[in-house]
C-alpha cells in the first residue's frame, strides 16, 4: 500500500497564517525524531493568526518524544511513493 507523503511549499513558511490559502494543509515534524502528523488550520487559529509559519514552529512541542523543535509546513498531503 502506497505511503501518504507531505508536500510542502516553502514560500509559505514566511507568510502570517492568515495569508495562507485556505486550500493548504498544514503539518507539523519533529526535527529531532522524525514524525509528522496533520494539524488544523484551526488549531494553528488559536494559537496566532498573525504569527508566520517560522514564528509559530518553536511555540510546538513533540507529543512522542517532548521536544521544542518542531517545523510547521503549508503544502498538501500525497499518495504514492516519494519522488526520486
Amino acid at each position: 500500500m502506497p505511503e501518504r507523503r507531505f508536500l510542502p511549499t516553502p514560500l509559505l513558511a514566511g507568510y502570517a497564517l492568515y495569508q495562507i490559502p485556505y486550500h493548504c494543509q498544514f503539518a507539523i515534524e519533529c526535527r529531532s525524531c522524525g514524525v509528522l502528523k496533520d494539524m488544523p488550520r484551526e488549531d494553528l487559529n488559536q494559537v496566532s493568526k498573525d504569527m508566520s509559519l517560522k514564528e509559530l514552529s518553536p511555540r510546538f512541542r513533540c507529543t512522542l518524544c517532548g521536544e521544542k523543535n518542531a517545523t510547521i509546513m503549508a503544502g498538501d498531503w500525497a499518495n504514492g511513493a516519494p519522488e526520486r
